[in-house]
């Protein structure tokens, strides 16, 4: 029984050592699945439009993500607050809504903040705000009489 008890230890410690240290050594790192996206035409008058993005960890140690800022409150971020272990991902979901602007072309920034040494990491997402086309009609058929 001592015989085949050191070869075992033999083998399963050192590979325990070096996956420890190497997990250790290396800090979170967030990457994105993309650092920006057109996410097209929203329209005043419709529902808020939603989108995706993937956090990635490709660190070696848990990546803890403290708080997302966006530029304006048009934009909602809903995500999982747990610790994202090193190797996985998680899914951001967005819903942006073009309610209370005029039509435009607006470019939007997301900051998120964690605890990468490089933090924040920002992200941004550009989006057209329109009428519908019967509300554009509707408003170029009127005259006004004096």
């Amino acid at each position: 029984m001592k015989k085949l008890f050191y070869p075992l230890w033999a083998v399963i410690l050192p590979v325990m050592i070096v996956s420890g240290c190497r997990q250790s050594n290396e800090p979170p790192r967030l990457s994105l699945s993309v650092d920006s996206l057109d996410i097209g035409t929203v329209y005043i008058m419709d529902e808020p439009k939603s989108f995706d993005i993937e956090v990635r960890n490709d660190g070696g140690r848990e990546l803890v993500i403290d708080t997302i800022m966006t530029t304006c409150d048009c934009t909602t971020i809903d995500y999982s607050h747990s610790p994202i272990s090193a190797g996985r991902s998680t899914t951001l979901h967005f819903t942006f809504s073009g309610r209370e602007f005029l039509p435009q072309e607006m470019v939007r920034e997301v900051q998120i903040f964690s605890n990468d040494a490089n933090s924040p990491k920002t992200f941004y997402f550009k989006v057209i705000v329109d009428t519908p086309n019967e509300v554009n009609d509707s408003c170029d058929s009127y005259q006004l009489s004096f």
